[in-house]
């Protein structure tokens, strides 16, 4: 909603962009958005001024993370995945994580 123009209304944004700051912050920086929100979220951050955390969120290692994808102890991706947890036991695995 951030992303798009005149979703949120003006007096309301920086409220939001703060709670979305807020959200990032109490998951210790790891993401809880999905695809969409995902492509949206570090333009948007950044474009608040949020610049620190949006480099936080890019670099976390610890799942869930694109570094956890990218380094962990089962299958490091060579493609971004379609879900975070297809490789943790209890959640079934994937047919596919080249996304």
């Amino acid at each position: 909603a951030l992303k798009l123009p005149d979703v949120v209304p003006s007096n309301l944004r920086a409220s939001v962009i703060k709670a979305l700051a807020d959200n990032i912050a109490a998951n210790d920086n790891h993401l809880t958005t999905g695809i969409i929100g995902t492509a949206a979220l570090f333009p948007v951050l950044s474009d608040a001024g949020y610049h620190d955390l949006a480099v936080a969120v890019a670099t976390q290692t610890t799942y869930p993370s694109f570094g956890f994808m990218f380094n962990n102890d089962v299958q490091n991706a060579t493609t971004n995945w379609e879900t975070f947890h297809a490789l943790l036991k209890g959640f079934g695995g994937t047919d596919s994580l080249n996304h």
